[in-house]
């Protein structure tokens, strides 16, 4: 069956890569067209294939769990440094000759070790080598803590063997690697049976090495990461089989966004390494992206991208355990999607659902209308007096018109998380939410952690992850991650709407974030409830921002014209300027808005929406007023019900009816009239006729010639009803003259 296995595979990868698509995904249909025309044995061999491919566990043992006990990196020109806590591990050539040196513990394990790896992720420093990079094997330990060029620490095991003259005979070279670009590098040392075997090597053994450049005469050399870096770090695997090739079965552009797009790739090994080789040039893929290991299902996340851009890339899945046994997918492309069009925003994200949110900071956020965000810890919602109850958050949501975010289930660290924590803390907090009733569509890294490696995966569920950074953002704004500005207890009202001036002159969206909000005193992560109010009445003054959610930021495109409905019955007065743009609108979640233009184009019209009903009668009430008589309003109007009769009624503010005519809706809900001049405060009423969709050509008739009628002057109605009366009688006096008749 392992045979049949691997005959399979082979099969597969040859038959997709003649497969030729430009599309985001390669895809097995041809299995299905196919076996049309098999048949039934050869389609149940084909099922029993698939089965053995995906579900029969790998051959070979591969162990990641080797422990890096200590790394760092010796330089002659500065013999006492020690280099213990740094980031990057220099390996130098003469110029000014470094090493780099490890120990390391292999984990447990019980067959014969056949081959050990150390993988580094290195970088130029200068310029690359010509000579290749050496890993040697060391006869002594060192102490990371102690470790220099000359040994001037009495406490330092490290000796001249290692580091002065590491192609001594006390040390073993094990491989030489050229490194030439950017990039992940592996070098293998091989057990019993090889041919620069270590017969020694067993399980659980410590191995102290070091990688050297002693063949360099110039002034080059790399930068590998350390253990002490966030990410890439160094890792060592151990297995008791000589390592294959994986073979790639599917590769899918699962979420292309407007700066972002996540690869998964699919292999026939749980020990793949994937990268992902990208760039706008077919012909020059210039981008790289690394994924996460030990899985026969990869995520590589592709950011900072720009939008409307089509994007070209390659995957290669190398083997866990040696780099070079690499298997690559065709040329595949993706579009990314267009960006909106942009004024500025600010968003206000409130962490870890604390109750004070709910009774201090949402009531003066909607004294404004203004939304904001709250994330949710899942494990601690309805958990104590200090935090939301479910009900709470549900209110938030469906009355304030919040936004629901995921904060993880347990406030995690998520760089420290392994793929299974990783997927229980993201994918378990939002079917927490969901099964709430809370939509929930974006993310927030707890303490705003993160690594490359955690944003492909929070993408594979979310739509962002917002972290704490310095902002604001720029557009076109990366989802992953998302910058934000965190408010402290010290930061001050004027530093906030400092912040907020940044994002009015930059053109930019600012991300708030807010903890508990108190009366008084606060302490850490607080704010005060005045200071909050104060912000709010700042933003609503400086007049040319929105205030909206994160999920409305990446969704809706905001601009100065159109006004937008309340649903929360709070009056709110919208200026309209005569070329159609709006000074201030407040902007609560989901509600929708009317799109008013001014002709002539002179004076203003304040409009005031007193009622906006999307359910039920879908009635609309709304308030004019206009110091010119000229003016002629345009008006369209959204989130009707679509194909309906409605009447529109304008009375003057004495409650005299100015205009009264019927309507109807397109197949989009929308409803396109005009006002004529007034000079005088009136007022809209706009509400269905009747509950059914108006089809009948006879009714659409009448309400086109009761339009025409209620549009025509003074002079122009008499003359029309004096004919109306002249066709009436005539047509009275035929009826009459056919009844003599037949009598």
């Amino acid at each position: 069956m392992f045979i049949l296995k691997i005959i399979y595979f082979k099969c597969l990868t040859i038959r997709l890569f003649m497969y030729k698509r430009q599309d985001t995904k390669i895809n097995i249909s041809w299995i299905k067209d196919s076996s049309s025309h098999m048949g039934t044995r050869s389609k149940i061999w084909i099922i029993i294939l698939l089965g053995i491919a995906f579900l029969s566990p790998a051959s070979a043992y591969i162990n990641a769990g080797a422990v890096n006990n200590a790394d760092a990196y010796v330089y002659t020109g500065q013999n006492t440094t020690n280099y213990g806590n740094a980031d990057t591990l220099g390996i130098y050539g003469s110029g000014s000759r470094m090493n780099t040196i490890m120990s390391w513990t292999l984990p447990n394990g019980n067959e014969s070790i056949k081959e050990v790896t150390l993988t580094l992720y290195c970088q130029e420093w200068d310029n690359f080598p010509a000579a290749q990079v050496e890993l040697h094997v060391l006869n002594e330990p060192f102490e990371e803590s102690a470790a220099t060029w000359n040994r001037s620490s009495p406490s330092t095991y490290w000796t001249d063997a290692g580091a002065g003259k590491p192609t001594s005979t006390d040390s073993t070279v094990v491989d030489s690697v050229p490194v030439a670009q950017n990039g992940f590098y592996t070098w293998v040392l091989r057990g019993d049976g090889a041919n620069n075997s270590l017969n020694s090597l067993k399980w659980g053994d410590a191995i102290n090495i070091t990688l050297t450049l002693p063949g360099e005469t110039g002034f080059e050399g790399i930068q590998c990461y350390s253990k002490e870096w966030d990410y890439n770090k160094p890792y060592l695997v151990v297995t008791d089989e000589t390592p294959k090739i994986p073979l790639i079965v599917n590769v899918t552009a699962i979420k292309v966004r407007k700066t972002s797009a996540l690869i998964n790739t699919l292999t026939d090994t749980p020990a793949a390494n994937v990268l992902v080789n990208y760039g706008t040039n077919s012909s020059d893929l210039n981008l790289w992206s690394y994924a996460d290991s030990l899985s026969n299902s990869s995520y590589n996340l592709l950011k900072s991208l720009t939008p409307n851009t089509t994007y070209y890339y390659r995957v290669y899945a190398s083997n866990y355990i040696d780099n070079s046994y690499k298997d690559s997918s065709p040329l595949l492309s993706f579009t990314t999607a267009s960006d909106n069009s942009h004024i500025p925003l600010v968003t206000f994200v409130f962490d870890d659902g604390w109750k004070s949110v709910f009774v201090n900071a949402s009531p003066v956020l909607n004294d404004s209308m203004f939304p904001a965000v709250s994330a949710i810890i899942t494990d601690v919602a309805n958990v104590g007096p200090a935090y939301m109850n479910w009900t709470q958050i549900r209110e938030l949501q469906n009355t304030y018109g919040w936004e629901i975010a995921s904060h993880t289930r347990s406030h995690a660290d998520m760089p420290s998380l392994n793929k299974s924590q990783l997927e229980s803390e993201l994918g378990g907090s939002k079917n927490v939410l969901e099964n709430k009733g809370l939509n929930v569509y974006n993310f927030i890294s707890p303490g705003g952690a993160y690594n490359y490696l955690t944003e492909a995966y929070v993408m594979s569920y979310y739509d962002s992850d917002r972290i704490v950074t310095d902002g604001p953002v720029t557009p076109p704004y990366n989802e992953f991650p998302l910058y934000a500005e965190i408010i402290h207890n010290t930061t001050t009202l004027s530093e906030a709407e400092g912040w907020v001036d940044s994002a009015v002159n930059n053109n930019s969206w600012m991300i708030l974030v807010l903890h508990k909000i108190v009366d008084s005193d606060p302490m850490a992560m607080e704010w005060t409830k005045s200071d909050l109010a104060s912000l709010s009445r700042y933003i609503e003054s400086k007049g040319n921002l929105r205030v909206v959610t994160i999920h409305e930021a990446q969704t809706i495109s905001f601009d100065y014209k159109g006004i937008y409905a309340d649903k929360a019955g709070k009056s709110i007065i919208n200026t309209i300027s005569p070329d159609g743009t709006v000074l201030y609108s407040k902007t609560p979640t989901g509600h929708p808005r009317i799109n008013a233009t001014i002709l002539p184009l002179s004076g203003h019209v304040a409009v005031n929406i007193a009622l906006w009903n999307t359910t039920g009668d879908h009635k609309i009430l709304f308030k004019e007023s206009s110091t010119n008589v000229s003016n002629e309003v345009r008006y369209t109007l959204g989130d009707r019900q679509a194909d309906m009769n409605y009447s529109v009624k304008i009375y003057w503010n004495n409650g005299t009816l100015f205009k009264d005519f019927y309507i109807n809706s397109n197949a989009s809900g929308y409803i396109y009239y005009s006002a004529t001049g007034f000079g005088a405060p009136r007022y809209t009423v706009i509400q269905p006729v009747n509950t059914v969709s108006s089809h009948v050509d006879t009714n659409n008739i009448v309400t086109r010639t009761l339009e025409a009628y209620h549009g025509l002057s003074i002079t122009a109605k008499i003359i029309a009803l004096i004919i109306a009366a002249m066709v009436t009688l005539g047509c009275v006096a035929f009826i009459l003259q056919r009844f003599d008749k037949v009598q």
